[in-house]
């Protein structure tokens, strides 16, 4: 599985030393297909991890509140997040991460950062008995023109050799 990681920093503040959390898997394991839709280099796309108000938020956008009502004698406790219509689309540093195996089974590291990204939403709510429920997502890399030119809209690292010592 590719974790899918997001900079806590939002926009021009963001910097790589911001906290990361995962939020979405992909599957890239043994007998798991990888999505087609995550061969763009610059625009990948699959589903957020969790089917929760806070991912649906992220995913627009919203500055909206999330309101929670807790559970009583006669009701269901449950999150509840009105949105839409707003027009700032907030960017965020994203890496994902994931690995591939060598003739010697290593976990070999392949990396992809993206410097500035914005998320678009991609497709429709799936729920399956046997599939987690997600959130489709695009993520659009936006040029960093503060870095050199050529370089800037991604990083992408792939471990080749296992260490030697």
């Amino acid at each position: 599985m590719i974790p899918l990681l997001i900079a806590a920093g939002v926009g021009a503040a963001a910097s790589a030393a911001s906290t990361t959390t995962t939020i979405a898997t992909v599957p890239t394991g043994p007998g798991e297909a990888a999505p087609s839709s995550l061969t763009g280099a610059v625009n990948p796309t699959g589903p957020l991890a969790e089917l929760t108000a806070a991912n649906i938020k992220l995913a627009l956008g919203s500055t909206q509140t999330i309101t929670t009502t807790a559970s009583g004698a006669s009701q269901h406790g449950f999150e509840d997040l009105k949105a839409g219509g707003e027009i700032y689309l907030p960017e965020y540093q994203l890496g994902f991460e994931g690995y591939t195996l060598d003739s010697l089974n290593h976990q070999m590291p392949v990396r992809l950062f993206v410097y500035r990204a914005n998320f678009v939403l991609n497709g429709a709510l799936s729920f399956a008995k046997k599939a987690a429920a997600g959130i489709p997502l695009q993520v659009q890399a936006l040029a960093d023109t503060g870095k050199t030119a050529g370089q800037q809209l991604i990083n992408f690292q792939r471990v080749t050799a296992w260490q030697t010592s």
